[in-house]
């Protein structure tokens, strides 16, 4: 009677528009959908995730230890912005950025708010 294959199943949990880049062992692997299953032998196996989006993000790398006949999962959270890095883990991650996010989307609202006041005092001159 044989074992069960071992497997690697990484859940990719990434921005709208993303294209996720999955290294196995050195080995490129093909994510179409939000996860991916790869056949591997028990043992300890090294899973690169990045995205490209708009340019390639940061990589993070993971060693995995995986028994025979075990699926092993990974997670992968890409950042909250471009240009950082994810997190990966065998738990699920929480998005990295989000103070940042908060501070730059928080600094071009505020000229856009300041672009409605003068258009609204000047409507209101004009029309008064």
């Amino acid at each position: 009677m044989t074992a069960a294959p071992s497997a690697i199943r990484i859940e990719l949990d990434r921005v709208l528009g993303a294209v996720p880049m999955v290294v196995v062992d050195g080995m490129m692997q093909t994510a179409n959908l939000n996860w991916l299953v790869v056949p591997v032998t028990p043992g300890v196996h090294r899973v690169a995730v990045t995205e490209t989006y708009p340019t390639t993000q940061g990589w993070v790398n993971l060693d995995v230890p995986v028994a025979p006949g075990q699926m092993a999962t990974v997670y992968y959270t890409s950042p909250h912005m471009g240009m950082g890095y994810g997190r990966i883990g065998l738990v699920p991650q929480s998005r990295p950025g989000a103070g940042t996010a908060t501070v730059v989307w928080s600094l071009a609202a505020i000229p856009a708010v300041m672009l409605l006041a003068v258009i609204a005092i000047a409507l209101w001159i004009v029309l008064a």
